[in-house]
């Protein structure tokens, strides 16, 4: 998919990786999609560039209902009444669902940000040191960009 892209005098590739549809060069980084039969994709020019972020993203909803499962677990635990034990241990299954999915769905992304627009990607789709390497070179394109 990444071949289509035409380069401008003095373009250079930085990384690409086909799978995942992604290419960075010198002057623009580009993202290809795939909606429907139709190709799709999002280029973030260098000099708009506001922030590369390479972290953690995961469901924050799946935390907070792990929490509230416990919150309610616990407290129907230690409740005297008629059939408040298996509801305590249905509570306490669905804290470990919402747990087990919070570690499934962490996935280690890079974000790139030029006002409103954003580039996300899995780091899984490179090797970490190349990916690093490239942002480097991003930020020093950037800056190289900046200075003129």
């Amino acid at each position: 998919m990444v071949k289509y892209m035409e380069r401008v005098e003095g373009e250079e590739t930085i990384f690409q990786n086909g799978t995942a549809g992604i290419l960075f060069t010198n002057k623009r980084i580009r993202k290809y999609y795939r909606t429907g039969r139709k190709p799709s994709f999002r280029t973030i020019l260098i000099d708009e560039i506001d922030s590369i972020d390479l972290k953690y993203s995961s469901s924050i909803r799946a935390i907070i209902s792990a929490i509230l499962f416990a919150v309610i677990s616990y407290s129907l635990f230690v409740q005297p009444y008629q059939y408040t034990n298996d509801l305590a241990f249905l509570s306490a299954a669905a804290c470990l669902i919402s747990i087990v999915y919070y570690f499934k769905t962490r996935e280690y992304t890079c974000t790139i940000r030029a006002g409103k627009s954003e580039i996300n990607f899995p780091k899984k789709v490179a090797d970490e040191e190349d990916l690093i390497d490239a942002i480097n070179k991003v930020e020093v394109a950037k800056i190289g960009l900046s200075n003129n």
